[in-house]
């Protein structure tokens, strides 16, 4: 394929999307079906590229537009593995959460499109501008492209979305302005603005601030602390779809992507520098679980969650190691599925249910026997339970923990420990979204709608999903090995241990066999059943909420309590931080000039006398 298939696929979802705000919003279903049509288009052409630039880089060149000094604004494109493949993904994803989409606003009472799949349409191109972007500032536009559609998603979508679009555009756009302070930083020591002709050492401080400048806009659109806590609040109050297809899925790739583009492409990590990035890594998987075991918001709880899965491929790329990368990417690539596929499950209980508090929820299991087969599985794939996908990537990722044992020989037992504490963390914290939602005793007051449109088209992505997150763990050595290694990054990592998970889940398919006709075999033997007791009582009128699960962990540590108090009233929240000391500053100065004429006099004269002393003193 030639190159200037790269520009039309950046160009063809945008001008689609600009196009489709000329159709009345009522007319969604007909920008819904353009959209899914577009992003098919879009995966065939990325995804050719992507098996053409296995023999060769192809690269796109345009004349020059613009002029500063002896550098030439060349728009320049560059598909390799790692951008191409991205760009597939995000094709082959968008193209499911839109057909979910679809089904999900068909006789919708709650929710309405507005605008979602023409904004999509804009992120989805300018997430393609990032991955094919050669020039560091030509990736630094597309990049802060990114925010403006997403924040009229949030905008348009919801009422409450308003301050939660607010917060994350603040984030997303001071981070913005941190990556153009690296790339300025960047240009004034290395003279070029080619990705491609980059390579630094960060062997002086210029270098180690201009990484951490850059990698700031790449942990804040994935989800990272400490600029992650726009993530919870957008999914506590966003709409379902934009949910699902924008932060679990596009902003992932594109935030992984510009770490892994800038650790592994442009900069040589030191090893102070690992250190730290590890260090971020760690608390940002144990800080997000945390914050999830004591949410009752279904989707905060699963905002927490998304949080702490970046944690993963955070220590994966701090690492240093091709291992260790690749598992980041994995991971990366398992967390949009079954991250996505938890947020459909919500989606889905919320439209039929109009719930989203657990409190008011339970017994869901019978109502919805797809969805809750698909949760289940995204539930224990985010887990790390084997044969899922979410235990093969988090096994990558340990074992490129393992191969730092020479290089920090006491640091790498405890990124371990965290990092397998986090994972037993997100364990405990599904068993209680489970039994909470779907196994628990039923709500007094839950209604639940049986008649809805495009059931069937939600529940077909749902299993699809589900099916992914299975065969990725049952096929991720080829899968690693195949598209990750030798397709996207052109190397091959030697593992350290092995895993065998085809047996396994030959395994895992005779126990459940076997557990079957067990069952079976005791369903026709005759038993009496009976009430149970406890201290003499009867326990038939006992039920225990799924809420209460980790109330005594709280009792038993009372630092705990006070680390959840603190979080709640965001004090280990970066942006509330910045907030407050904004506004104590701008309370001072509303306090000094509090309009009285006498009061500004004098200002005048203490400023008068000021400058006559400076004048006299430095003239």
């Amino acid at each position: 394929m030639s190159g200037e298939w790269l520009l039309i696929l950046i160009v063809l979802p945008m001008v689609f999307g600009l196009l489709g705000y000329l159709l009345p919003e009522k007319r969604w279903v007909i920008s819904g079906l353009v959209s899914v049509v577009v992003s098919i288009f879009c995966g065939l052409i990325s995804g050719l590229s992507f098996i053409e630039a296995r023999s060769g880089e192809i690269i796109y060149q345009l004349r020059a537009w613009v002029y500063f000094g002896q550098w030439q604004g060349e728009i320049v494109l560059r598909g390799d593995g790692l951008g191409l493949g991205m760009a597939f993904l995000g094709s082959l994803l968008g193209f499911f959460l839109l057909l979910w989409a679809i089904g999900y606003y068909w006789r919708n009472q709650t929710d309405e499109p507005k605008r979602f799949f023409e904004n999509s349409l804009l992120i989805l191109g300018g997430s393609y501008g990032v991955f094919l972007a050669e020039h560091i500032l030509a990736l630094c536009i597309f990049w802060g492209f990114l925010v403006i559609p997403f924040y009229l998603l949030l905008v348009l979508g919801r009422e409450e979305g308003n301050e939660p679009a607010k917060k994350a555009l603040i984030i997303l756009g001071g981070t913005d302005s941190l990556l153009l302070m690296g790339i300025a930083l960047l240009w004034w020591q290395g003279g070029s603005f080619e990705l491609s002709g980059l390579k630094i050492f960060t062997d002086s401080l210029w270098a180690v601030v201009a990484y951490l400048l850059i990698i700031s806009a790449g942990l804040a659109k994935a989800g990272g602390m400490p600029f992650h806590s726009w993530i919870p609040e957008v999914s506590e109050k966003g709409s379902n779809p934009v949910i699902a297809l924008v932060p679990a899925v596009l902003d992932k790739l594109a935030g992984i992507y510009l770490l892994v583009r800038v650790s592994r492409g442009i900069f040589v990590l030191a090893s102070g520098l690992k250190i730290a990035v590890l260090i971020i890594g760690v608390v940002t998987v144990l800080g997000g679980v945390m914050g999830a075991l004591v949410q009752k918001h279904f989707r905060r709880l699963l905002g927490f969650h998304s949080i702490s899965q970046v944690g993963y491929m955070i220590i994966g790329i701090g690492s240093g190691s091709l291992l260790g990368v690749v598992g980041a990417l994995f991971h990366m690539l398992n967390n949009c599925l079954y991250k996505s596929l938890l947020f459909l499950g919500a989606g889905e209980i919320e439209k039929r249910t109009g719930k989203q508090d657990l409190g008011e929820l339970g017994g869901l299991s019978r109502f919805f026997p797809v969805s809750f087969f698909s949760f289940l599985v995204a539930s224990l794939a985010i887990s790390g339970i084997p044969p899922l996908n979410g235990f093969y990537s988090k096994w990558l990722i340990y074992q490129s923990i393992v191969g730092l044992r020479l290089e920090f020989p006491r640091l790498w037992v405890f990124i371990l420990l965290g990092a397998m504490f986090g994972s037993a963390l997100t364990l405990g914290s599904f068993i209680k979204l489970l039994y909470s939602s779907y196994l628990g005793p039923r709500s007094e007051g839950l209604m639940v709608n049986a008649q809805i449109g495009g059931k069937g088209l939600m529940e077909g992505v749902m299993v699809i999903f589900a099916v992914f997150c299975l065969g990725l763990g049952v096929f991720g050595g080829k899968f690693g090995s195949g598209f990750l290694m030798k397709g996207m990054l052109g190397e091959e990592a030697r593992m350290i241990g092995q895993w065998d998970s085809v047996s396994g889940f030959i395994f895992l398919l005779l126990g459940i066999g076997l557990g079957g006709m067990i069952y079976v075999f005791f369903q026709g033997i005759g038993y009496r059943r009976s009430e149970g007791y406890a201290l003499g009582e009867r326990m038939s009128g006992i039920s225990y909420s799924g809420l209460d699960f980790y109330s005594e962990l709280e009792k038993e540590f009372g630092f705990l309590s006070r680390l959840y108090q603190g979080m709640e009233r965001g004090y280990w929240d970066l942006y509330e931080m910045i907030r407050r000391l904004v506004f104590y500053f701008s309370g001072l100065l509303r306090y000094l000039h509090s309009g009285n004429l006498l009061s500004y006099v004098g200002w005048c004269l203490l400023g008068l006398v000021a400058l006559l002393w400076a004048f006299f003193e430095l003239g």
